[in-house]
């Protein structure tokens, strides 16, 4: 805790002597943002998710016995994913949510990859925000009757593809995981895929060889 504090007043002054030498507040911001993302990479991400995992569940005692054997199949589903980005080095995480819950798991856990959320509902997706290393992608397009599941959670994943490779986060022969539920709705996710992307944003090895 005394480090955090320590690299939080070190920011804070850091920003503060630039923001008094700098005449305009665009610059000012550029300046804080640089500093800010430079302290970012500097941080042990590794060490806290191996220090977060072993102490962080501890309030799932608490829950009500009918979604605790949910959230736990979540909460470990995320941190595989999580797990699997540092072992990997993925692009990104991508997470298909109804409510956001997948997000914040994998949020709190701080993956050095971005998390690429994908959502149907836009309060959600303007919620995430408000979380660290998490990009929400809303997903306009309703499930048609006649289409599978796993069609569906295919073409939301090949858009949350393309939304990286425009952001100049996927890449050609990047690597991705992606998390999704086994069903629709809150409450069932438990899938994790490690899937390879081509310079097209196609799955090399989409179902596990090609």
């Amino acid at each position: 805790m005394s480090l955090t504090l320590f690299w939080m007043a070190l920011i804070v002054s850091c920003c503060l002597e630039k923001l008094l030498k700098e005449p305009t507040l665009s610059k000012a911001v550029n300046i804080m943002s640089n500093i800010c993302r430079e302290a970012e990479a500097a941080e042990f991400s590794s060490q806290y998710f191996f220090d977060i995992r072993r102490f962080g569940n501890a309030g799932l005692g608490a829950l009500d016995p009918s979604t605790k054997v949910n959230r736990i199949i979540a909460e470990g589903t995320c941190i595989a994913a999580v797990d699997a980005s540092f072992a990997m080095n993925c692009s990104c995480i991508i997470a298909l949510t109804t409510t956001g819950t997948t997000a914040k798991v994998m949020s709190r856990y701080r993956p050095l990859a971005p998390i690429l959320v994908v959502t149907r509902d836009k309060i959600v997706a303007a919620q995430i925000h408000l979380w660290r290393g998490c990009f929400p992608l809303h997903y306009p397009q309703d499930k048609e009757m006649d289409m599978s599941w796993m069609d569906d959670v295919d073409r939301r994943v090949t858009f949350a593809v393309a939304a990286g490779k425009s952001m100049g986060i996927v890449h050609d022969q990047s690597t991705v995981a992606v998390v999704t539920g086994w069903k629709t709705g809150a409450g069932s996710t438990n899938t994790l895929r490690i899937l390879t992307v081509d310079q097209d944003g196609n799955f090399i090895n989409k179902y596990g060889s090609k």
